[in-house]
């Protein structure tokens, strides 16, 4: 890597130096919501649809990544709603983070 800059998985150039040589690196799998809408998702057409709830979570290590949140989001005022990633099952485009109990502290 030229930069050293982090980016969520599915960049594969730099926007900051253009190089394309870029590696995963592990991260901690915590984080915080930027924003997040309530949408209504149907697997395919023969069932009801149910709500889902999308999001951008912003990597304790700095990319932003789009996700599907489990769990209810709690409105808080300045706090930041913290989440922790989840392995999704198979087939799942996006990965899948849940609502911490504890929003307000999160160790990795």
């Amino acid at each position: 890597m030229a930069c050293r800059r982090l980016f969520a998985p599915s960049v594969v150039r730099c926007s900051s130096c253009s190089s394309e040589d870029v590696e995963r690196v592990a991260a901690a799998g915590t984080g915080s919501i930027v924003c997040w809408r309530v949408v209504e998702y149907a697997a395919n057409a023969l069932v009801d649809p149910v709500p889902a709830i999308i999001a951008i979570v912003e990597l304790d290590e700095g990319p932003w990544v789009y996700t599907t949140v489990e769990g209810e989001i709690p409105q808080t005022g300045d706090q930041p709603v913290r989440v922790r990633f989840q392995a999704p099952p198979c087939g799942n485009r996006f990965p899948i983070f849940a609502v911490l109990p504890d929003r307000a502290v999160c160790t990795a």
